[in-house]
């Protein structure tokens, strides 16, 4: 026999998706951030787990089940995303092999168990298994105050954002909070159009499930691990992230890799038929397809070769191979720019600023980045044209997060900090004294503020008049105190200020 080349060797389900999957620049974010640690660990994890089960599927030795509950519970003690291969590992053994329903049930035990020694340590842990405390502030809740309607419109458009990151990885960013994902309603088309993209999906379920497709499992796969982060059953504070995606893109994956190396050679096949098809033409004539292991060529790739005789591709395979490659490099390519941006927190905001401008939280901490990384380096005798120009410059970053969101807690921290040097440089007490109002009306009441008052009480150069303007500010916000906040000890301090100022200038 004629040994096939080095692209018929390679050319094949497991090889392509792993390849797709380890070059998708979606990924950037999980291996750059180190919060994205968590992310690996939990996919190696149940990974592991699936590959025991099936282990155990081909040998029935319960010495595997024991290595797939541990590995089960690397993953989601690493992230408590992977309770979704309590769906996975049942579907997959439904898909993959002919096993009986006892051997189902047996494999999907460990994930079983895993997830309640989980639950058991979290609750020790913690006190608690879901927070029913409805956290009221839009950064970590970004749903907060929306009709169930337009909640479930803008999760919907999230999905579809997600569905284009995949197919087309660009722009990428790691900061989808308010409001760069907007609020939508179901009058708008990107809502419709995520959810009929999902209603198709769950219609190729339905159509590929007793065939057992490879399209049927692929979708199945991506809607249930994506189902945790979608904020359709549970809150996780943000709109969506880059990362969230991870387990759910090897569907993707999957369904490229396939439809490129099976499905444009011949017509679609059921998966444990196109399988156990390749498979058995490497073992002797005696043995029966139904006792074959339809798992052997996804455990070991060279029994799934497309093409093993070395004869030349067909046009649709010479065309699939030239689209992934084009597709591979392009997505190197992409990963290969994102790279940079994940450096530090300085290139990370500036890459923010260009891809989230609708963000407060993007606008805001590029702000941060120039006080910290600038303002607060200029030297002592810096003059005040150089300080002047620089508070000019981060003014409109943190007024523009603030008009996204007018009570967001770190953009007005930073606000009362900007204003209070701009004091310092110009002396108008008057602007001063109302940017601390806005603070303080936001519900938001920055200590930093009753510092600052504190010093003018007793700087030398404060004058009478600006002592009656300190007096009134005080007499205003206690008023606004008692009315709106009366639990709140912040009154205490303004009335202590009060009490200051009108002794020094008897009032």
């Amino acid at each position: 026999d004629k040994k096939p080349s080095v692209v018929a060797q390679l050319w094949n389900v497991p090889f392509v998706a792993t390849a797709i999957f380890i070059a998708h620049p979606l990924h950037t974010e999980v291996v750059a951030n180190i919060k994205g640690r968590d992310e690996i660990l939990a996919l190696l994890g149940v990974f592991g787990a699936l590959f025991f089960t099936f282990k155990f599927l081909n040998e029935k030795r319960t010495t595997f089940l024991i290595a797939s509950f541990a590995m089960f519970c690397i993953g989601i003690f690493s992230k408590e995303s992977a309770i979704t291969f309590l769906a996975v590992v049942p579907l997959t053994a439904h898909f993959f092999t002919k096993a009986s329903t006892a051997d189902k049930i047996k494999v999907t035990l460990p994930i079983v168990f895993g997830t309640l020694f989980y639950l058991m340590a979290r609750y020790n842990a913690i006190g608690y298994l879901v927070n029913s405390t409805v956290v009221t502030d839009l950064m970590n809740n970004p749903f907060y105050g929306m009709t169930t309607a337009d909640r479930l419109a803008t999760i919907s458009y999230t999905l579809l954002v997600y569905n284009k990151l995949l197919i087309f990885p660009h722009p990428l960013t790691h900061d989808y909070y308010p409001f760069h994902i907007p609020h939508l309603t179901w009058a708008d088309a990107g809502a419709l159009a995520g959810a009929a993209i999902h209603l198709a999906l769950v219609g190729v379920i339905v159509v590929g499930w007793r065939r057992r497709t490879v399209w049927a499992y692929a979708a199945a796969f991506y809607l249930a691990t994506l189902s945790i982060v979608s904020n359709v059953f549970v809150s996780v504070g943000t709109f969506m992230n880059e990362r969230f995606i991870y387990p759910a893109s090897f569907a993707f994956c999957l369904a490229v890799a396939y439809f490129f190396t099976v499905f444009l050679k011949k017509n679609p096949k059921t998966l444990a038929e196109s399988i156990s098809e390749n498979a058995s033409e490497n073992t002797s004539k005696s043995t029966s397809a139904k006792s074959e292991n339809p798992l052997k060529s996804v455990i070991n790739p060279s029994k799934s070769v497309i093409n093993t005789e070395g004869s030349p591709f067909s046009i649709f395979q010479k065309i699939g191979i030239a689209t992934v490659v084009a597709l591979l490099i392009l997505f190197s390519i992409k990963t290969l720019i994102r790279l940079p941006d994940w450096r530090d927190s300085y290139t990370l905001n500036i890459s923010a600023m260009k891809t989230s401008p609708n963000s407060a939280r993007a606008n805001c901490f590029y702000g941060i980045m120039l006080w910290e990384s600038r303002y607060l380096k200029l030297p002592k005798d810096t003059p005040v044209a150089v300080r002047q120009a620089l508070l000019d410059t981060m003014r409109p970053y943190f007024s523009r997060s603030l008009d996204i969101l007018p009570k967001y807690g770190a953009a007005l921290q930073m606000w009362a900090g900007l204003c209070a040097e701009q004091h310092k440089l110009d002396g108008n007490l008057d602007a001063c004294l109302a940017a601390f109002d806005r603070v303080n009306k936001a519900g938001f009441f920055e200590p930093f503020i009753v510092t600052y008052l504190s010093y003018l009480n007793g700087k030398s150069t404060t004058t009478r008049a600006d002592g009656e303007r300190l007096a009134a500010f005080y007499r205003a916000q206690l008023a606004f105190v008692a009315q709106v906040h009366p639990t709140n000890m912040i009154g205490n301090d303004y009335q202590k200020m009060l009490d200051q100022i009108t002794a020094r200038f008897q009032f």
